[in-house]
């Protein structure tokens, strides 16, 4: 688990104190000469402004998984931020953080000082013989952006190193790429596998990455895609 703390502010103050400018009594008498430069510190009064997100499309694009190989399946979830996912996309050819299926976004706001990441056990399904599962995806994902200063200054905290947080990128009419990870092994106990009987089952599981085969499938959002394995 990552926790992030709040963390102190006291030691800015000093700084700033330990930052001012000196001066000494020639100064003061000099002082009938006004250059008119101040040389007091400025206080910044920039807003704070949050980097703002997309809303999430009215449409979902269905991820459709077919096992008309006439023996038994698994699907495997991978990493994903803070969770598992059970599909990946990519867009433009680059990989992104799905929105859904559990993921833990950095919020933008003052929860930032409580965000924390645990992503538990991945899952498993077992796919029996004509089966067809069926996944979702609404057509957003999460992508990282920089917290102006004066953000950082404002928040209730200053977290470590998390000057960035999770702004929602909503992608209608993109062409997206979307992955599965399959194996023909029992990703976990066999008894879990051999005593399903309904069309699809899950439970905690996992399995090396080089047992894995990765499947792909492109289509332009909310127009979905699928997968049939024979």
């Amino acid at each position: 688990m990552i926790r992030l703390n709040r963390l102190s502010l006291a030691l800015l103050g000093l700084t700033t104190i330990a930052c001012q400018p000196t001066t000494s009594a020639d100064d003061d008498e000099a002082g009938d000469t006004d250059t008119g430069t101040d040389t007091g510190t400025e206080t910044s009064s920039e807003p704070c402004e949050p980097p703002q997100g997309d809303a999430v499309p009215e449409d979902e694009a269905t991820i459709t998984i077919r096992n008309e190989s006439g023996e038994q399946r698994y699907l495997v979830q991978t990493p994903g931020q803070c969770t598992h996912q059970t599909f990946e996309i990519d867009v433009g050819g680059q990989a992104m953080v799905v929105d859904g299926g559990g993921t833990n976004p950095i919020p933008c706001d003052d929860s930032i000082c409580e965000w924390y990441c645990d992503q538990g056990m991945p899952t498993a399904f077992v796919l029996n013989p004509g089966a067809t599962m069926n996944l979702a995806w609404n057509g957003a994902t999460w992508e990282r952006e920089s917290l102006s200063p004066a953000c950082i200054d404002t928040m209730d905290c200053v977290v470590g190193s998390a000057e960035e947080c999770d702004v929602r990128s909503a992608h209608g009419g993109a062409m997206y790429t979307a992955r599965i990870h399959l194996t023909g092994t029992c990703p976990g106990d066999i008894s879990e596998c051999e005593g399903c009987v309904e069309d699809i089952c899950s439970f905690p599981g996992s399995i090396a990455d080089s047992d894995l085969e990765a499947v792909e499938s492109s289509a332009t959002f909310p127009d979905g895609v699928e997968f049939v394995l024979d």
